[in-house]
């Protein structure tokens, strides 16, 4: 797990560095340059000719010192300068006129351009063989001007690699807004931490392929920094990465309750019971509609039972004695997948949830009996919206949610007391307590029907595990003193943390993987399923036994 930093961190951390453990600027700017320069020669190994656009700040003076270190390695770098009113001399920072200095003795080829439609005519005279984007830094917090909207739009059309030092311009890194445009660039290397921004949804297709370089800042806790986001895109629960014992049986890794599906949806139930078997959960039960019912039967690996109707295939509102009755007899709870928008599955969930005593997944329709009142003394209830689960819960149109992306999902997560997994093209964890944890970014072939049932099916099986280990721990006492135990050992949001953020990597995993035989338009949630136990060996590494 690594801290992620707002720009205001990551600006904190820079001055502390240089001001109060008095470690000059020119050598963080040198460093900085010699490691973008050091990942440029190692993906890009045929590139001779990079054209590096700067900018007159900090940012452009990791660019300018970049042009000095590549020539002094033997490429052919052009270094262009760029400012609308850009004069000659140019007014640089204190410490990238240092390196233009040095730049210009060590004859650097250069250029001033304060009109950025000779862009392409600049790229095509140097034979130009990739772009690196130095104009602005991570503190950029305003709208850019014509001048950089339309320089930014011309670096966009290059069909040679762009790289982005720091933070890709006209991206802010700590909100993930566009600033009216953004270099799209296919490698980020940004220095020391990670920048929030760079985890929402829309950020991707900007940052492309990030890279971490370490430039000897001070310590977080020396500077004061108490980051409140982190990234943990490797992580995985302990006991996914080691064999099960020898005398262990189907009880050991936890019996999951799945109440889902609907007439129109009979195969979400289908997927998640699946997925939680590959995942390795002990008994699945499904509870399903009756109009359903045989349909969910296809897999003899899963029980299934039906359930009294509505008029219209789904639930009745109130739960049947046998429902409750394996509500007390599960380990973990998967509500919602396929469950229909009627005014009975609303009750349903509602009367489910205020008898749950077990890890609880509420997913997709389960979702619109929020909110609701919601006891804090029992065991972890997850909430997996996507950007639209989340503007209905909040009451909100979905561009305002993107908007508040990392406030409101933090700001819900504490309200309700309560983990929510907000569901896109990078997925974020808000915990109870408000902090915010970013997972592994699946595959773009995810955006097809189902594979969030799959999700809820991993994230079910696992917590089912969760809830044996812990009885187990605490002498098999009721799960509300478990939780009790858990809270007042302060791990609470630990184990059932790191065990929302494993699922997450398992599914991102699994897309890749199911990607790499399958073709990026050819996958499917079914398909996707198979893939679980290659993305297990992949995260975890294969183990042996000794008979």
């Amino acid at each position: 797990m690594r801290p992620v930093l707002s720009a205001d961190q990551m600006g904190q951390l820079d001055n502390y560095t240089i001001e109060t453990l008095g470690i000059d600027g020119k050598l963080l700017m040198g460093s900085a340059a010699l490691a973008v320069l050091r990942e440029i020669r190692q993906r890009f190994p045929e590139a001779k000719r990079p054209v590096i656009f700067a900018g007159t700040g900090n940012n452009g003076g990791d660019g300018v010192a970049l042009a000095y270190y590549a020539q002094q390695e033997g490429l052919s770098p052009l270094l262009v300068l760029c400012h609308p009113d850009i004069a000659d001399p140019p007014s640089l920072s204190e410490d990238s006129a240092y390196f233009y200095r040095i730049a210009g003795r060590a004859f650097v080829s250069t250029k001033l351009l304060a009109n950025p439609a000779l862009v392409p005519e600049v790229l095509g005279a140097e034979h130009c063989d990739l772009v690196v984007d130095a104009l602005f830094g991570t503190g950029l917090d305003r709208p850019l001007g014509d001048y950089y909207l339309e320089l930014i739009k011309r670096l966009n059309l290059t069909s040679s690699p762009l790289v982005a030092i720091d933070c890709p311009s006209g991206l802010n890194c700590t909100s993930g807004e566009v600033m009216g445009a953004a270099v799209e660039a296919d490698l980020t290397v940004t220095m020391g931490y990670a920048k929030r921004g760079f985890f929402h949804p829309g950020a991707s297709k900007y940052v492309g392929e990030l890279c971490l370089v370490q430039l000897g800042f001070a310590s977080l806790s020396e500077a004061g920094i108490a980051p409140e986001c982190h990234t943990w895109p490797d992580a995985l629960w302990e006991p996914l990465r080691t064999p099960r014992e020898a005398d262990t049986h189907k009880g050991d890794y936890g019996k999951l309750l799945v109440v889902a599906g609907h007439r129109r949806y009979p195969g979400a139930p289908r997927l998640v019971a699946r997925a939680a078997l590959r995942s390795g959960a002990g008994l699945v039960r499904l509870v399903v509609p009756e109009v359903i019912y045989a349909a969910c039967c296809e897999d003899p690996s899963v029980m299934v039972d039906s359930h009294a109707m509505d008029g219209a295939g789904g639930f009745a509102a109130k739960p049947s004695e046998e429902l409750l009755a394996y509500m007390d007899w599960a380990d973990a709870l998967v509500i919602g997948p396929g469950l229909g928008d009627s005014e009975e599955a609303c009750a349903l969930v509602r009367a489910l949830l205020v008898h749950r005593e077990l890890p609880t997944v509420v997913d997709a329709d389960g979702l619109r009996a929020m909110p609701m009142v919601l006891k804090r003394e029992e065991w972890p209830l997850l909430l997996t919206p996507h950007v639209g689960e989340l503007a209905r819960l909040a009451d909100m149109l979905p561009s305002e949610v993107l908007d508040q992306w990392f406030e409101l999902a933090a700001k819900l997560a504490v309200e309700a007391g309560a983990f929510l997994l907000a569901k896109s093209s990078q997925c974020m964890l808000a915990t109870p307590q408000g902090a915010l944890l970013f997972p592994a970014r699946g595959h773009p072939a995810l955006a097809s029907g189902g594979t969030g049932d799959v999700l809820s099916g991993i994230l079910g099986a696992l917590l089912a595990r969760l809830h044996v280990r812990q009885r187990g721990l605490a002498g098999r006492v009721a799960p509300h003193s478990v939780a009790a135990i858990e809270r007042k050992a302060g791990t609470e949001s630990g184990p059932t943390a790191e065990i929302v953020i494993s699922a997450v990597n398992i599914h991102a995993r699994a897309s890749h993987c199911a990607v790499a035989q399958l073709g990026e338009e050819s996958m499917s949630a079914t398909d996707l399923i198979e893939y679980i136990p290659a993305a297990l060996r992949e995260l975890a590494g294969s183990y042996g036994r000794s008979l």
